[in-house]
């Protein structure tokens, strides 16, 4: 080994670096828990609320005169079809186009309570005043659309929107 190897090389001993950690073992806990805040911290400031508005609706069927297991099956497709009509974009132009906005801000979600004609339409945003009146805009234009989509059926709110 020439001079520089052993000026520039880098030995450890064991005994030596062992002894400092525990000697300054308050150090490391220190470094942990400043590494802990921080990451909580960061957390925190970033964890954005997300507000949920929610209506119930009904699917029946125009000058239907009996309620019969017919009708119960052919509202429970057409409210299956509907929720996929509520999460069009088109729905969230016209509902923005209503507020007299340029976009449409939350994202809207449907789903059909398993073998009947009910359904529920939420729209979700990071304020409670925008879904609800998202939700309203859209419960407002939705006959625009529906129209030329069914002509035979009636949708009704059961539960107004919340927020």
């Amino acid at each position: 080994m020439n001079e520089f190897e052993k000026k520039h090389s880098i030995h450890f001993e064991p005994y030596s670096l062992l002894r400092d950690i525990v000697l300054n073992f308050w150090v490391v806990i220190l470094a942990a828990l400043i590494g802990f805040m921080s990451v909580n911290i960061w957390n925190q400031s970033m964890y954005t609320p997300m507000y949920t508005s929610t209506a119930t609706l009904i699917v029946n069927i125009k000058n239907s005169a009996s309620y019969s297991y017919t009708n119960l099956s052919s509202s429970s497709e057409m409210a299956k079809i509907y929720t996929e009509v509520f999460k069009q974009p088109t729905m969230k132009e016209y509902a923005a186009e209503h507020l007299g906005e340029d976009r449409f801000v939350g994202s809207v979600s449907a789903s059909v309570l398993n073998n009947t004609n009910i359904f529920t339409v939420s729209v979700t945003t990071s304020s409670p005043e925008t879904s609800y009146r998202e939700l309203c805009a859209i419960l407002e234009v939705y006959p625009q659309i529906s129209e030329s989509v069914f002509s035979d059926s009636v949708i009704e709110i059961m539960r107004s929107p919340n927020f």
